[in-house]
């Protein structure tokens, strides 16, 4: 059964070695702080922006309805765009990165240290208000805060060329398919002809067609319909019916080309930045008082370990030796 003798016997025996158990932490201390020194460890710097996303409005919504903040699908969309490697590319030639960062041109995985370090030093991500923080960590103080503001305005370069992109590939598609769309109606509009020469529909010109022509020429459409619905021709009354669903779907298709040729002359909205990086003017890393205080506490501990795990050992080896 322990007594209090025993429960005290570790107190007693530190207590013996307190003087080496304050040296070995003072050595931690003045090593943790010598070593915490810019010139050991370079102080970080942490420049911060805060936006949020446009909505993805249309040329015609944007006429219709106030302009609001970006929901999650806007917010996602916006960030993959601000980690995409042509962002990341652009800023790192922009900023000569790879000078910068001490890369060597001859490395082997030059590419692969130069990706690591701009990954580990520029952070991008939503924050609970569902906006986005950019985030960069660098030694020079004006250079965390030029690369964050130009990684948003590179951003917003980048949104605008992949949507005029996609949107040019859109719009060629829809005039090809309006071609399409033209002859099929033109070859209905002539085999009506052949078995009614008074049938006379304008498709030649539906491209060019303005809002009123389209009026007068559904009109006209609908009165064949009309006056041929009882005819002795069931084929030419089929006719009219078919003329009538293409010419429909044409006209929706005339729509949405318009609206996607007038959104390409339309300047895409940027992100609204709520909080632009600052030049800071206090390092964020390293945390040099923490960086002292948990190396005495792991000093102090690790000597009282060590001294109590000496003194067992020594123990055990008079009794074996008894």
């Amino acid at each position: 059964m322990k007594t209090e003798t025993d429960n005290a016997m570790p107190l007693i025996i530190l207590y013996g070695w307190r003087k080496v158990i304050l040296i070995t932490t003072a050595i931690a201390v003045v090593a943790a702080i010598i070593f915490t020194m810019p010139f050991f460890l370079p102080p970080i710097f942490k420049a911060e922006a805060i936006i949020y996303p446009p909505a993805s409005y249309s040329a015609k919504l944007i006429a219709e309805y106030d302009l609001r903040f970006g929901a999650d699908k806007e917010i996602d969309e916006h960030i993959q765009i601000l980690k995409s490697s042509l962002l990341r590319d652009s800023i790192i030639k922009r900023f000569k990165l790879m000078e910068h960062y001490k890369i060597e041109k001859q490395e082997d995985n030059k590419q692969f240290k130069l990706n690591k370090l701009y990954s580990e030093n520029i952070i991008v991500d939503r924050t609970r208000y569902n906006s986005i923080s950019v985030t960069v960590f660098d030694e020079d103080p004006t250079l965390a805060a030029l690369m964050c503001n130009e990684i948003i305005q590179t951003g917003d370069k980048v949104k605008t060329y992949i949507f005029k992109q996609n949107l040019i590939e859109a719009v060629n598609n829809m005039q090809k398919n309006m071609l399409i769309a033209t002859a099929e109606l033109e070859r209905l509009g002539e085999e009506m002809q052949r078995i009614n020469s008074n049938v006379l529909l304008n498709y030649n010109t539906l491209t060019k067609q303005k809002y009123a022509e389209r009026i007068k020429a559904q009109i006209n459409l609908s009165d064949y319909i009309a006056k041929y619905r009882n005819d002795k021709h069931k084929e030419l009354l089929e006719l009219l019916f078919e003329y009538e669903d293409k010419l429909a779907r044409f006209y929706a298709l005339k729509d949405s080309y318009e609206q996607a040729n007038q959104s390409l002359n339309t300047k895409i909205a940027d992100a609204y930045i709520i909080t632009p990086a600052q030049v800071p003017d206090k390092k964020d890393a390293p945390k040099r008082a923490i960086i002292v205080l948990v190396s005495m506490i792991s000093a102090f501990i690790i000597s009282c370990f060590v001294i109590l795990a000496m003194h067992r050992m020594m123990q055990l080896k008079k009794e074996y030796i008894k």
